[in-house]
């Protein structure tokens, strides 16, 4: 197809994500008198219009979000029909989404920020439980980092509701299939046992996990070794002590393996996570997380082309499970040679840069037709459980975030492994806490007082994040004694002035000051270095005949 194409009331201007099954436009929807809607065309490519069940999945999708009028829940304009094929008119989205944020942090030895972690899983929550209070509720089932957008405005929306599940669908998924990205999934959707709300807020757990401990909770796993582990409710080991201790509570509530001992709502979870946010002083803004994005993110903010990668997104539809005894806390497991191709995986369909344009972010669409699996499939022998993975050695970073009002200040931050100078804001994230590491640091600003102060980073609190609040720096001052008494001088600040003198004002820089004892006519003098927001003091005995001493 040729662009600009038009039809009916909108102009496909650029093809901005690609998939098995559909594509993504940027496009103009065109009004009377030069009205003009800037949005974001998904349509089924013609060789899937025939297929029933992909129709039927665009069109669940549109019946979703079009009942999902919030903030932070990509929005639904229209579905329309361009000929023989199907397409949804949707918000454009101008930014891109959480996992290209992290491929960028983490590809550099980089974490997101603990207080824009926060911010954004806050965000997440609110739409989620407004999806979830609708009229027969609406159960996502596919939260995932590269279903998370954020603009280059810092809000921050979530996508893709195409395999939710509720009121709005045309027909149930059919049981014991599985629909989802595995890493992501509740151990309950793992093993395809009766989902519910919290099956959302496990996976937005292992979003939130991710998010602060600066990787893929499975990376490095095989589909089988991350299948297993989720439908075992294992995590890897070792990373409650990756997270700070106030926010281990809450992670543990919401990957609880067992959903009776999961917060039972968005709400419940928001609230225990804007308590965390209040007590740690963590508070951020969508104005806040863009101008961080803009200053780390720099370049690589938006992707460079559209590809249809397969990174991370493990995501079947395919009769993985026969469940024949119940021991002790498991089940057994048998794999079809179809799952363990993983024929139905999920392509990464991404967003270009076009012309400087940020674009809309494409929902992640099938890589290559999907394989009808049978009912009743033959399985292979029974696999061996897999052995509890060690692992893999590794250097614990910790984090240091600092910021302050107003921003700009310099600073130094010491640690065992280095020194850096730095501009507020600043964030550090390659600081070794195999030990605890204890840091020195040093704030410094014209005309406000100086911060200096010791922080402890260790495995138990990997992360330190605070924002300074600079005090002006009262002007410098001075006291002057004399014994038995003397007159005071200090020219151009102060004129002949029986002692004592006390809390003189005089501005930063060197200042002479003078007294004099004229019964025995005797003077001292001294010439002294002054700095903003300090107090002097001066003495001299001339009972005594000692010179003038200041501090």
């Amino acid at each position: 197809m040729k662009l600009p194409h038009r039809f009916g009331k909108y102009l496909l201007i650029e093809k901005i994500a690609s998939g098995g099954m559909a594509e993504v436009y940027r496009a103009k929807y065109l009004g009377e008198e030069g009205f003009a809607k800037e949005v974001a065309i998904k349509r089924l490519l013609p060789t899937w219009s025939a297929c029933k069940d992909f129709e039927r999945m665009l069109i669940d999708e549109a019946r979703a979000l079009v009942h999902l009028q919030h903030q932070n829940i990509v929005q639904v304009f229209e579905l329309g029909k361009d000929g023989d094929c199907y397409f949804i008119s949707m918000e454009y989205v101008d930014g891109t989404d959480l996992r290209h944020i992290e491929e960028v942090l983490w590809g550099e030895g980089r974490r997101m920020p603990y207080r824009f972690s926060c911010f954004i899983i806050s965000e997440v929550l609110k739409g989620l439980e407004f999806a979830h209070r609708m009229a027969g509720g609406i159960i996502h089932r596919d939260i995932s980092p590269q279903n998370i957008l954020i603009s280059k405005n810092g809000e921050v929306k979530l996508a893709d509701f195409g395999i939710a599940k509720g009121f709005h669908r045309s027909k149930e998924t059919t049981s014991g299939h599985l629909k989802g990205k595995l890493a992501y999934m509740s151990p309950e959707q793992a093993m395809a046992k009766r989902i519910d709300v919290r099956s959302d807020l496990y996976s937005l757990g292992v979003v939130f996990l991710e998010l602060i401990i600066g990787r893929e909770v499975y990376k490095g796993l095989s589909e089988y070794e991350v299948l297993k582990m989720v439908a075992d409710g294992m995590l890897p080991y070792g990373w409650e002590k990756e997270t700070p201790l106030g926010l281990r509570k809450i992670l543990k509530m919401a990957l609880s393996p067992d959903p009776s001992g999961r917060y039972t709502s968005a709400a419940e979870f928001l609230k225990d996570l804007n308590r965390h946010i209040l007590l740690k002083g963590l508070h951020a803004t969508s104005i806040d997380l863009a101008g961080y994005l803009r200053y780390s993110i720099k370049g690589d903010w938006r992707r460079e082309k559209i590809k249809d990668g397969k990174g991370g997104e493990r995501t079947v539809k395919t009769p993985l499970f026969h469940h024949e005894t119940e021991r002790g806390k498991g089940y057994v497991l048998r794999l079809t040679s179809l799952s363990l191709s993983l024929a139905a995986i999920v392509s990464s369909a991404s967003m270009s840069m076009g012309g400087g344009d940020s674009l809309y972010i494409a929902n992640r669409l099938p890589a290559t037709p999907s394989v009808k699996s049978t009912e009743t499939p033959t399985p292979p022998p029974l696999l061996a459980p897999l052995a509890s993975p060690t692992p893999p050695a590794q250097t614990l970073k910790g984090m240091v975030e600092i910021e302050s009002v107003p921003s700009g200040a310099k600073g130094v931050l010491r640690c065992p492994n280095g020194a850096e100078d730095f501009t507020t804001p600043f964030v550090r994230s390659d600081i070794d806490i195999t030990k605890e590491a204890v840091c020195t640091l040093s704030i410094k600003m014209a005309g406000y007082e100086p911060v200096e102060e010791k922080i402890s980073i260790s495995a138990l609190n990997p992360t330190y994040s605070k924002r300074y609040e600079l005090k002006a720096a009262l002007p410098p001052s001075i006291s002057v004694h004399a014994r038995p008494w003397g007159y005071v001088e200090i020219p151009g600040v102060l004129g002949r002035r029986e002692s004592p003198v006390s809390n003189v004002t005089l501005g930063p820089g060197m200042h002479e000051i003078r007294v004099s004892y004229p019964p025995k006519k005797m003077a001292a003098r001294t010439n002294l270095k002054i700095e903003n927001g300090k107090r002097y003091s001066c003495a001299v005995d001339f009972e005594k005949g000692g010179g003038l001493v200041c501090r």
